[in-house]
This record gives structure tokens, sequence and C-alpha cells, in this order.
């Protein structure tokens, strides 16, 4: 070998020194690019675990919830019905304490409901009973007979009209 090939070959020898070297700088950046990679990986799993058990912890949160829910619906249904049986028990109690209201006129689906549609039947059977009394008193006025007067003869039935004379019927039927 003469020294030009040599000195070729040694040019080459530098340069594939030169690659090796660009080579194994190649393969450190790769090196500590898969590092980062593997640094950034398992933070995001760490990150993905965190959500997965926070979702499982949700879920179970989630379904306690919902059963609560249901217990209180059933609840919630159970005192509805108790309270529409003793609202209606009140109304019985009322019916059975008011007899001269007719139990029509009470009436509700909640106890103050029932309490003013009583007050509205009682002031309405007071105010019956208030005419019904005006009206007997005003007739015991027209029929009575001042004390010491001689009886009253038959009324004059020519000037009555029709309506007077039925009214004097029934009232003489009554007596």
């Amino acid at each position: 070998m003469n020294e030009e090939e040599i000195t070729i070959l040694q040019q080459k020898d530098q340069q594939k020194e030169a690659e090796l070297e660009g080579a194994r700088k190649e393969v450190e950046e790769l090196k500590s690019q898969l590092g980062e990679r593997d640094a950034t990986m398992g933070e995001l799993q760490r990150q993905l675990a965190e959500a997965v058990a926070l979702n499982q912890t949700s879920a179970e949160e989630l379904t306690l919830l919902r059963k609560g829910l249901d217990e209180k619906d059933t609840q919630l249904a159970s005192t509805a019905e108790t309270l529409s049986q003793a609202v209606e028990k009140y109304r019985a109690s009322l019916v059975a304490t008011n007899l001269e209201i007719p139990q029509e006129m009470i009436a509700g689906e909640a106890i103050a409901d029932i309490d003013i549609s009583l007050e509205k039947a009682k002031a309405l059977v007071e105010k019956v009973e208030s005419s019904l009394e005006r009206r007997r008193e005003e007739e015991a006025r027209a029929t009575s007979v001042p004390t010491g007067a001689p009886e009253r003869s038959s009324p004059d039935f020519s000037s009555m009209s029709a309506r007077e004379k039925i009214e004097y019927a029934i009232r003489k039927e009554t007596e």
C-alpha cells in the first residue's frame, strides 16, 4: 500500500469516524427524546390512572345518590298517601260535626282548602237561616192578631191575587 492509499484510507477512516460520531450524537439525542417521551408517558399514565379512579369513585357516588333518591321517592309517595288519608279523615270529621252543612259543600285537596270551603258553607247556611228567620217573622207579623181584638174573619178573596190565595191556603194547611 502506498502512501496515497493510506492517506485515502485515513481520510475515509476520519469520515467514518465523523459519521460514527454524528450517529452517536443522533443516538444520544434519540435516547434523550425517548427518555422524555417515557417520562411524559409515565405522567400521562399516572393522570389516566387518577382519572379512572376518580371516575370509578364518581360512578359509585352516583349509584349511592340514585339509591338514596329512590328511597326518598318511596318515602315521598308514602307520605303523600298518608297525608291524603289524613285530609280525608279531617273532612269526614268536619262533615260529622257540622250536620247542618251538606257534605258536598265541604271539599278540598288540602286541609286549608277544606277549611275555606267549610267557612264558605257556614256563611251560606247562616245567610239561608237568617233569610228563613226573616220570612217567618214577616209571616208571623202578617198573621198575628192583636191582643183583645176580635177573631179575624175570613179574608176577602175577591181582593186577593191568585198567588195570595195559594199562600193563604198553604198557610191554613200548615196551621
